[in-house]
């Protein structure tokens, strides 16, 4: 008896495996898909079914139930454990018993016929499973291209934000030496000129900052070293970086922490996302108006709150915040630069603590942004772990 054989028909779009001991039963089946789009593998004991099945890579088996040697359980929950990739599975019983049914299911299987065989349903439960198939195929690939695409354009954005910002620096240090009185002008035209530079300057740094930030991010370079930090002392690290352009818009920074505190987090990261809150509230509160800025530790998490008196955000529009480019049609009261990155930035580095952050408005006016850190002692022992590595 010829164990394996392969039928194809005239235009193979397809690999379908069929696993019959019975002679007759595969014959019929070998007519059913006679003018089907498919190329037909032929074997007739599980063992031939794993190495075809292995070999061949086939879009789709049918398999019997009950084979000499291993059963078609067996095959089925050995291909999966296995074989990478495996194709959806048919199961060929002469039983309608429910439990027999449900085993398949568990072994492994997508679908099931019962002998004798009804061509017309046999063709679509098997079109059904291939087409599905290509489409999962398909959805993959571009899957594959679009990841690629994404991993170039950071690249592409990590390289020119780097090669920028040297030039950019350079620029920047020589405005402020020309500003600083080091070499000094008494025209007016000129103090105008070096204040729109360094404006300039210092917009386009922002920009490549966060360009460099969301690339590395992206990139999957974003690793947190993670250890007790003092989150009263991180507040008033980042409210003094914050203070000048308070300043300038006679805006109140008012901070609420207990001292000496304890709390698991990335010090750097965990100021960035602060201090870019800050600069929201700053940025969109009205002049001479107030920016609440809080931090509790309870129930095994730390809760940073920003508050500010100006606008808020429009129900219809909070779906942008945290989004990379993501704008608003609330404008800046001083017309500060925004490049739209900041939040999505801060949405990153919190959710690689595992944390949350939200918006929300406020019923006198005004919005509260809200992050909330759960307590981590894993990621402690990653990151010391690490750290450890690197420095040894």
């Amino acid at each position: 008896m010829k164990t394996t054989t392969e039928i194809s028909t005239k235009r193979p779009a397809a690999k379908l495996l069929i696993v019959e001991d019975d002679n007759l039963s595969s014959m019929i089946l070998e007519r059913i898909f006679l003018n089907e789009p498919v190329s037909l593998l032929i074997a007739h004991t599980g063992e031939e079914a794993i190495r075809l099945a292995t070999d061949q890579q086939p879009d789709l088996i049918l398999l019997d139930v009950i084979l000499p040697g291993m059963d078609g359980f067996e095959v089925a929950s050995t291909l999966r454990k296995s074989v990478d990739n495996v194709p959806p599975i048919i199961f060929i019983t002469a039983q309608r018993e429910p439990n027999d049914i449900v085993k398949g299911f568990e072994a492994g299987g997508s679908d099931y016929i019962t002998k004798p065989f009804q061509p017309l349903e046999v063709l679509a439960r098997v079109r059904t499973h291939l087409r599905v198939r290509s489409l999962l195929n398909s959805q993959t690939k571009m899957i594959e291209q679009l990841t690629e695409a994404n991993r170039s354009k950071n690249n592409f954005l990590g390289i020119a934000a780097h090669d920028l910002r040297s030039p950019l620096l350079s620029i920047r240090g020589l405005a402020e030496l020309l500003n600083d009185d080091i070499y000094p002008t008494d025209k007016p035209e000129h103090l105008e000129m070096l204040q729109a530079i360094l404006s300039g300057s210092d917009r386009m740094l922002h920009l490549i900052n966060d360009l460099l930030d969301i690339s590395r991010i992206e990139a999957g370079a974003l690793t947190l070293l993670v250890k007790p930090g003092d989150p009263a002392a991180m507040l008033s690290r980042a409210v003094l970086i914050n203070t000048g352009s308070a300043r300038r818009k006679n805006i109140s920074l008012k901070i609420a922490a207990d001292d000496g505190e304890s709390f698991p987090f990335d010090g750097e990261r965990l100021q960035q996302v602060v201090e870019n809150l800050l600069s929201n509230a700053i940025k969109f509160s009205p002049p001479g108006s107030t920016v609440e800025i809080s931090a509790a530790v309870s129930d095994q998490h730390l809760t940073i709150r920003v508050r500010d008196q100006g606008p808020g955000i429009p129900e219809n529009e909070r779906h942008r915040l945290f989004q990379d480019f993501g704008r608003t049609s609330v404008q800046p009261t001083g017309g500060e630069p925004s490049t739209g990155l900041g939040l999505a930035i801060c949405r990153k580095i919190v959710t690689a603590h595992e944390g949350t952050i939200d918006c929300r408005n406020l019923s006198g006016g005004g919005c509260e942004f809200s992050v909330s850190l759960p307590w981590r002692k894993d990621i402690i022992k990653e990151n010391h772990a690490e750290l450890r590595a690197h420095c040894g």
